[in-house]
């Protein structure tokens, strides 16, 4: 990838900036196009190191000090299995497999404890910050039409990245082993990657490189699709703009519509598998109906507290209006930079909402994290934008203020659920007092794929059959052996049954099922930070 500080056009064709006008402060406006200095150079790597520390502390501040919950164990239970069985096996869920198969490689080299298991999702968000500083930063200062000078630049893209740096949502599924850190960094990197391509269009470097990262994000994650469709979008209103300079942009057009065609031909045969999940999550899925109540509350733990539960979501929706006036604000620019970011900022929220409109809703703070990355860049920019340095820094301040105070009362909720480990110990408690052969009955699936992260999933069952339990319940990465009907229970020689219980869904089985024959002899209840997990004790009743 070539230098951030690489001229793109010559000097003489620079706009110059005057006192009073836009741009002009009490700092020296230094043209963008201009070989930078060392000092230059070293104040740019300065600051992009610093917003690198800051993201690093952020997020490997108690990462193995929680125990895994059922998203990141279903993650390790998938990433388990051959090649292509994990294909049709994500088939049956609703997430595509690439995250699965770096995972996979990944634990090899590694091993699958929390720290290191967390860690590739860290790295990936690391790459996402990195990212929106550099695509920020180049966007602004080294585009061919109407470049910014190097200091409203760094401003951008130093906001750009500590703003991703310091978000909850981005900070909290960096310390999680799922897909949402990876689907993030690909979705920045292929927008800037882009931009790049459409600032020399003759490079098919830049086009491929471009390629290879939109089909990654693509088989990553769904609202992926959502981002490519800004970038689709995106160059035709390039296109259009440019249509009085036929010749440069017929050449722009054939060259986007063979690699954007290419991309959707590589992504149709996943694309195909998500019309089939689609059925099935619009028979059952864990999201209620779509409501303003649900997506304003989904908004706010976007934006602000992403761990807590929201007391009143009607700002939300001010918020997300507000917001999307910020993009318009940028895309009004007409750069071929602001438009694609306005776009892969706004569009995916928009979508995603007019999805959930439909018969399956989707709205769910974490699958907007690939907007909300983008946003921020948005934010900074519009920010950096502002007519004076009076305005831009003031305004600057109270932006990265608001996400310190956001990101302290993430750390502080962290620390408060650091240390317990429910099902770990509930397996420590069972394997202590059980005897010879007894099963440990788990009354959903979710449970029983974390508990065998920790213990021989030999002694351990699922109550009931497969069929009792919707999709996301995990039921994809299980198999009929490790299930155990009442039937079985029953007529098995146990004279004891332990039985893990969670109250806080209400797929669970046990223990209203488990029949007469069976007494409640013993309870102990522990509580982490995925919920509150009884560890019960049942003895047969003699006839």
């Amino acid at each position: 990838m070539e230098n951030l500080s690489t001229p793109i056009v010559p000097l003489r064709s620079l706009p110059t900036e005057t006192p009073g006008k836009r741009g002009a402060g009490t700092l020296k406006e230094i043209p963008s196009t201009e070989k930078p200095s060392w000092l230059t150079r070293a104040v740019i790597l300065f600051l992009l190191l610093t917003t690198l520390i800051v993201a690093a502390a952020l997020r490997l501040h108690r990462l193995a000090d929680l125990a895994y919950w059922f998203d990141e164990s279903y993650s390790l239970r998938t990433a388990e299995f051959p090649p292509l069985e994990m294909i049709s096996r994500c088939a049956g869920d609703t997430h595509p497999p690439f995250y699965y198969f770096t995972l996979k490689a990944w634990m090899a080299c590694f091993g699958n404890g929390e720290w290191a298991a967390r860690l590739l999702s860290t790295l990936w968000s690391l790459g996402a910050v990195a990212a929106a500083f550099g695509f920020t930063y180049e966007g602004m200062c080294c585009s061919k039409e109407r470049p910014s000078n190097r200091n409203v630049a760094l401003l951008a893209a130093t906001l750009a990245g500590l703003c991703v740096a310091l978000s909850p949502i981005q900070i909290s599924w960096a310390q999680q082993v799922r897909m949402y850190a990876p689907d993030t960094c690909l979705a920045i990197l292929g927008t800037w990657l882009l931009w790049r391509a459409v600032q020399e269009p003759h490079r098919w470097g830049r086009w491929l490189s471009y390629a290879v990262v939109e089909v990654a994000g693509l088989y990553t994650h769904v609202t992926m699709l959502f981002i490519f469709a800004a970038h689709v979008l995106a160059i035709w209103v390039v296109l259009i703009q440019g249509r009085k300079d036929w010749a440069a942009t017929k050449f722009l057009f054939w060259r986007a519509a063979t690699v954007m065609g290419t991309v959707g031909l590589i992504a149709l045969p996943w694309v195909l598998v998500i019309r089939m999940q689609h059925a099935r999550v619009h028979d059952d899925f864990w999201i209620p109906p779509f409501t303003l109540e649900l997506l304003s509350t989904a908004l706010v733990q976007c934006f602000t507290l992403y761990q807590h539960s929201v007391l009143d979501p009607k700002w939300g929706l001010w918020l997300g209006q507000g917001l999307l006036l910020i993009c318009v604000f940028v895309a009004a620019g007409k750069r071929p930079f602001d438009l694609l970011l306005a776009l892969s900022a706004s569009l995916p929220f928009l979508l995603l909402i007019a999805v959930s409109q439909g018969e399956t809703n989707i709205v769910n703070g974490r699958y907007f994290i690939t907007g909300h990355s983008l946003v921020c860049l948005a934010v900074s920019v519009w920010v950096a934008r502002l007519p004076t340095w009076f305005l831009k820094l003031p305004v600057g301040a109270v932006l990265l203020g608001t996400l310190i105070f956001l990101a302290h009362d993430h750390h502080t909720w962290r620390e408060s659920v650091a240390g317990k480990w429910a099902i770990p110990e509930l397996l420590a408690s069972w394997e202590e007092h059980r005897g010879t052969d007894e099963p440990l009955i788990f009354c959903n699936p979710m449970y029983y794929i974390t508990a065998r992260i920790y213990h021989d999933p030999a002694d351990l069952k699922i109550f009931g059959q497969e069929q009792d339990y919707p999709f996301y319940n995990g039921t994809a990465v299980t198999t009929p052996q490790e299930f155990l009907s009442a039937t079985e229970l029953n007529s098995g020689n146990w004279q004891t049954a332990w039985v893990c219980h969670n109250g806080n869904w209400g797929k669970s089985k046990l223990p209203a099922e488990i029949g007469d024959s069976w007494r409640l002899s013993a309870e102990t209840t522990r509580k982490d930070y995925s919920g509150t997990y009884f560890l019960r004790r049942y003895d047969r009743i003699e006839k």
